[in-house]
């Protein structure tokens, strides 16, 4: 490769400069163009535009679309430009390695520009990570961003979201991927917001099924005939404190325990009201 040093600065029509066919970067904003064009007009292109001759008179962009698509709004007839002989691969890595430098490419535009050296041109994950001086895991994270669809990516970035939103959606399967981002974006959450919500959503809380209890017709069933007879035996007493004139008398037999209670009609005078409790 050849660095800007090595080359000597042009002056050429920027109507000369062919854009190429598959752009790295595709978010020009026109309010950013706008913004710029007036400082090329107040001030000139103060960084060169990389370009490659391709025929006689005519030259193609390597880098310096927004320098260049700027200079076409304001009218210039000349820009200052690098000229250099590279092939196709050598002309996008200057384009992917310049932009990456100048943190003008969305994370999505870095993501298939790698995906292009690789697959399109190629070139080996370690060869590209060598020529743009990142790790091949960085890379490799980076290509990730590419599973997510299409329309997904678009509205992704149109909310201006980041690359640790768009990498916790990846956690999902496609099927839930839109309605959470939907929630992501309705609720403006942060990228740790949305690594707990679709954290919750992959773990959700365990919840044991309760069988439904059966219903009992029976209701109050004195089942051991001793609880019963402690609890006549109570009852007894209860009504002879409250002064009811009762008689009580239990026989017992081979198969049965017989009770017999004999309760007087009219209570005394002193008679306190009756309170009854069997269960205590």
């Amino acid at each position: 490769m050849h660095t800007i040093g090595e080359k000597r600065i042009r002056m050429l029509n920027p109507r000369e400069i062919k854009k190429p066919s598959a752009t790295i970067r595709t978010d020009f904003k026109e309010n950013e163009l706008q913004l710029l064009r007036d400082s090329i007009s107040a001030s000139g292109v103060l960084q060169p535009i990389l370009v490659r001759k391709i025929k006689k008179g005519k030259y193609e962009l390597i880098s310096g679309g927004r320098r260049l698509n700027a200079s076409l709004m304001a009218g210039l007839r000349r820009v200052p430009c690098v000229v250099h002989n590279a092939d196709d691969n050598t002309a996008l890595l200057y384009s992917l390695t310049e932009n990456l430098q100048s943190s003008r490419l969305s994370f999505f535009d870095e993501a298939r520009a790698i995906n292009r050296l690789i697959s399109a041109k190629g070139m080996s994950l370690s060869t590209v990570a060598s020529h743009l001086g990142v790790s091949q895991t960085t890379l490799f994270s980076k290509l990730q961003l590419l599973r997510l669809e299409e329309r997904l990516i678009n509205r992704i970035t149109e909310a201006d979201l980041t690359e640790d939103h768009a990498r916790a959606l990846l956690r999902l399967p496609k099927e839930g991927r839109a309605e959470a981002l939907n929630t992501i974006i309705d609720q403006k959450l942060s990228v740790g917001q949305a690594e707990d919500y679709i954290f919750k959503i992959l773990n959700p809380p365990f919840k044991c099924e309760e069988k439904p209890q059966e219903k009992s017709n029976k209701k109050g069933v004195i089942t051991d005939p001793r609880i019963f007879s402690n609890s006549l035996t109570k009852l007894i007493d209860t009504l002879k404190s409250s002064g009811i004139k009762v008689n009580f008398k239990k026989s017992e037999s081979e198969k049965y325990t017989e009770y017999k209670i004999r309760i007087k009609k009219e209570a005394t005078d002193k008679a306190e009201p009756l309170q009854l409790k069997l269960c205590q």
